[in-house]
């Protein structure tokens, strides 16, 4: 596999991270990739091993997960 493919997936999965707590638009993770939106799901898919949407879903649940269980005193601070 091209590095360059790992390189473009991780480009979008830093823009992802980077901005969870947002809506996160395809199109917004696709801009400096430019591929198209089938090609790339393909690429995405072969490295994580999940599609785009599934990879955002998860980290958006997990991130809530999180929230949810720190302690009252973290929160007030």
């Amino acid at each position: 596999m091209k590095i360059d493919y790992v390189e473009k997936v991780k480009l979008c999965i830093d823009y992802i991270e980077a901005n969870l707590t947002q809506k996160v638009y395809i199109e917004d993770v696709l801009k400096n990739t430019y591929y198209s939106y089938p090609h790339f799901h393909r690429l995405f898919i072969d490295i994580v091993g999940e599609s785009i949407t599934s990879y955002i879903r998860k980290r958006k649940l997990s991130c809530a997960a999180e929230e949810l269980v720190k302690p009252i005193s973290q929160l007030l601070i």
